[in-house]
């Protein structure tokens, strides 16, 4: 039975819910780990196809208008092709089309395209397509105000609270997107930032913003990461914690049975096995030998990507005894990529009351795919997407940036298939299609914030922190509004379950 909402204190009610190539090599501990294949959950806003014994429909391609391009794999059997509304009404069927064609579908909402065997024999399978050019779709939220980033998994979601005076972390329940319930909070800690969801854990970390040995470093908790167990949400049960050289994290990552803990404070990253959450292990540290610390790191396999104002950098986790750990580093002046020939133009030096701006490197790095394509963002003023050449690591190469003009900032930048999903602060959500990286191009976009008052200045970091989309649904986190729902539908729906907006080769 799935736990109630929580009955919420009327006074916490009102506030949470108004609202270039260098080569280096450390010596590191031994670990043991077995590497697991990186998960493939559904595309967002692709359901799950069921296994069946023919091969049918393969893509249904979203052409433009009420138009549809229909992709399958011939069958010995005849395949009918049936267009569903929501409700199950039937809008169309086709039972003589060749693969690739095109049909007419007259519905302005999602369409189920339904294929089945003629003598049905084989199972349905189903792939829902959306009749849009806005390709993210709202579907609910949560108001909360305070809140920063954001992970899910299943129909669970997690707003990390970092803002906000007494919840640091907000557990909701998505398993109805359009009326989403908070069923848990984790109060009483140090500010919540950043989270990551694991197999029923959640890891959560806090950064004090501070520095050793001054007055608000004195009154820090020390704890830079708590893991809790969600198995019910409405009670998290802590599970460990780390914190001495660790008592401040920035942001965190979960890959392979690793936990990656970025430090502002100690400006090094640390590596923890966390094969059991509730005794995470040291195994390594990693301190950038030429900048002022790493801000953001993402893993897949026993490949690290790491951001920071000294550029990017790539660990080579691959030794299984861990005997080395291996960086190639970007050049800190590497030439920021553009679309006129000039550089965009630079920020002011300072803001509007004298303070002097601080413009960093990267914010966060995301890889494709196949990683030879990086994807970073700028917290800076106008600070844009930003698409480099990674094919060869020893030497990245700028490929694009996004938009050509950029008055507000970007935060965080995920991809996924032929897409990048960001949290754009003043401007909310946006999803670009990346299938040519030399020119991205909007496809989507959720306003999370009313626009009331105009950007300042200097990066503005009020709106949309945090994106999550990985799930069947796309979450967001907002400084000011809280915790979003949206459903992004690509431009080819296919079966493999990774968001395309171009049909892959038979």
């Amino acid at each position: 039975m799935r736990n109630a909402p929580l009955s919420w204190p009327d006074e916490k009610l009102r506030y949470a819910f108004g609202m270039r190539t260098q080569l280096y090599t450390l010596s590191t501990l031994f670990l043991a780990c077995a590497c697991a294949s990186e998960p493939t959950s559904p595309a967002p806003g692709v359901k799950p196809i069921p296994d069946g014994d023919f091969d049918g429909l393969t893509a249904v391609e979203w052409v433009g208008g009420s138009d549809y391009a229909l992709h399958w794999t011939a069958s010995d059997r005849p395949v009918t092709v049936e267009a569903r509304a929501e409700d199950g009404t039937v809008l169309g069927s086709w039972s003589t089309l060749e693969p690739g064609a095109s049909v007419t579908v007259a519905h302005s909402e999602v369409v189920a395209f339904v294929a089945t065997t003629s003598d049905g024999a084989g199972a349905e399978q189903v792939l829902r397509q959306w009749p849009g050019e806005n390709r993210l779709v709202e579907v609910g939220s949560v108001s909360f105000r305070g809140g920063m980033d954001v992970a899910g998994e299943g129909e669970l979601a997690v707003l990390a609270g970092g803002m906000h005076p007494d919840i640091d972390a907000l557990i909701v329940d998505l398993s109805d997107p359009r009326s989403p319930q908070p069923v848990g909070t984790i109060e009483g800690v140090d500010e919540i930032r950043d989270v990551h969801l694991e197999d029923g854990i959640l890891y959560a970390a806090s950064d004090c913003a501070c520095m050793r040995g001054d007055e608000r470093f004195e009154a820090w908790g020390g704890v830079g990461v708590r893991i809790y167990d969600l198995a019910d949400p409405s009670r998290p049960e802590l599970l460990a914690t780390i914190g001495g050289d660790d008592a401040s994290v920035h942001n965190l990552y979960v890959e392979d049975g690793l936990l990656y803990l970025v430090s502002l404070l100690d400006q090094q990253i640390s590596i923890y096995d966390i094969s059991d959450p509730a005794s995470p292990t040291l195994t390594t540290r990693w301190t950038p030998p030429t900048m002022a610390g790493p801000h953001d790191v993402m893993a897949r396999g026993r490949t690290a990507w790491v951001a920071g104002p000294f550029g990017l950098a790539t660990l080579d986790l691959s030794d299984p005894t861990w005997a080395d750990l291996t960086m190639i580093q970007t050049d800190a002046d590497l030439d920021h990529p553009h679309d006129t020939g000039a550089p965009p133009p630079p920020p002011p030096p300072h803001g509007p009351d004298g303070e002097e701006l601080v413009i960093t490197g990267f914010h966060n790095v995301w890889p494709s795919e196949d990683g030879s394509v990086l994807y970073t963002s700028r917290e800076i003023l106008g600070g844009r997407l930003e698409v480099w050449d990674a094919s060869d690591p020893s030497h990245v190469e700028p490929v694009s940036a996004w938009p050509a003009e950029e008055l507000n900032c970007i935060h965080n930048v995920h991809a996924w298939g032929d897409y990048a999903f960001t949290a754009w602060y003043h401007d909310g959500l946006r999803v670009l299609d990346v299938s040519n990286p030399a020119s991205p191009t909007l496809v989507g976009s959720v306003e999370t914030n009313d626009h009331s008052e105009p950007p300042r200045d200097k990066p503005d970091i009020r709106g949309a922190w945090g994106i999550w989309p990985y799930g069947e649904y796309v979450i967001g986190g907002d400084t000011e509004t809280g915790l979003w729902v949206a459903e992004f539908h690509p431009r080819v729906s296919t079966r493999d379950g990774i968001p395309r907006a171009v049909v892959p080769a038979e």
